[in-house]
């Protein structure tokens, strides 16, 4: 399960790819705008967790990814993603392969 802190770094690192503010995140889902701030400064120890399930749900997260708790199964998003690339050509699954990891360096970073 992930603590506070991981769980904290995976809604601010989401919110970013949104390509959101986090207040403009904090007013969708009618959370006080220092929610954040008070968590990310120390102030709040023990997060909402009804706040932290409304942001993930805004955001489009699976919640056990969230919390940590690994799932076995694929997503629906990641069953699509391999239809989709079993349907291409074996030479363009390769160049797809290697968009996929530069975009996963780049993202890293």
């Amino acid at each position: 399960m992930n603590n506070s802190q991981e769980i904290l770094n995976i809604l601010l690192q989401n919110i970013q790819r949104k390509g959101i503010t986090e207040k403009a995140c904090l007013n969708e889902c009618n959370i006080n705008t220092s929610f954040l701030t008070d968590w990310k400064n120390g102030r709040l120890k023990n997060p909402s967790y009804d706040k932290i399930v409304k942001i993930s749900i805004f955001l489009n997260l699976d919640l056990n990814y969230v919390f940590g708790k690994i799932s076995d199964y694929p997503t629906k998003r990641e069953i699509e993603l391999l239809n989709l690339f079993r349907l291409l050509p074996e030479e363009q699954q390769f160049r797809l392969l290697g968009r996929a990891e530069l975009m996963a360096e780049q993202n890293e970073r």
